[in-house]
């Protein structure tokens, strides 16, 4: 059982991600990656064991940026340096 639950809800993982037409499988996949890893670092933080040890607060810091990549991942992961360019009329 130690190895086929893990591989099994790996499977079920795949069964439903599957569902979701490309791109949006990948924006989906890592922005859930990023907010997964944002409940992480407030058990971090709750816990009393930041990430860096020598940064009281750098879980509660991390909890904080972790949903803005993931909120980016979710619309395309769009380059702001193309954006900044368009505003600007450059389009090289």
């Amino acid at each position: 059982m130690t190895v086929v639950a893990p591989v099994l809800v790996g499977l079920v993982y795949v069964a439903l991600a599957s569902l979701l037409p490309e791109p949006a499988r990948q924006r989906v996949r890592l922005g859930a990656g990023w907010l997964l890893h944002t409940a992480w670092d407030v058990v971090h933080h709750l816990r009393g064991t930041p990430i860096i040890p020598e940064l009281a607060h750098s879980s509660f810091g991390c909890a904080i940026c972790d949903p803005v990549i993931a909120v980016w991942l979710f619309l395309g992961a769009p380059s702001v340096y193309g954006r900044a360019a368009t505003r600007t009329g450059d389009r090289t």
